[in-house]
């Protein structure tokens, strides 16, 4: 009983961080978007459709594209417009 209660305290911490986790990604997702449409003057579904394309291109998540515009205010297109610290 007492290894049935450790593995389900483990699975509650786990599932604790992904939600956590994904509440963030949200929240950056949602700042890279209002920027887009302020920028680009378009609507909420055509940033994150920017934004999951400039994903699929780089081959990166696209919590981590949002997360390079909110932090730098440029979206990456390209491989070679990455970050050095990121390359």
């Amino acid at each position: 009983m007492a290894a049935r209660a450790v593995d389900e305290r483990s699975t509650l911490q786990s599932f604790e961080r992904d939600l956590q986790q994904a509440l963030l990604s949200r929240d950056v997702i949602g700042q890279a978007k209002g920027i887009l449409m302020e920028r680009l003057k378009c609507t909420p579904e055509d940033a994150f459709d920017l934004l999951r394309r400039s994903s699929q291109r780089l081959n990166v998540k696209l919590r981590d594209v949002a997360r390079g515009l909110a932090e730098s205010g440029e979206i990456r297109m390209t491989r070679s417009s990455r970050p050095a610290n990121q390359q």
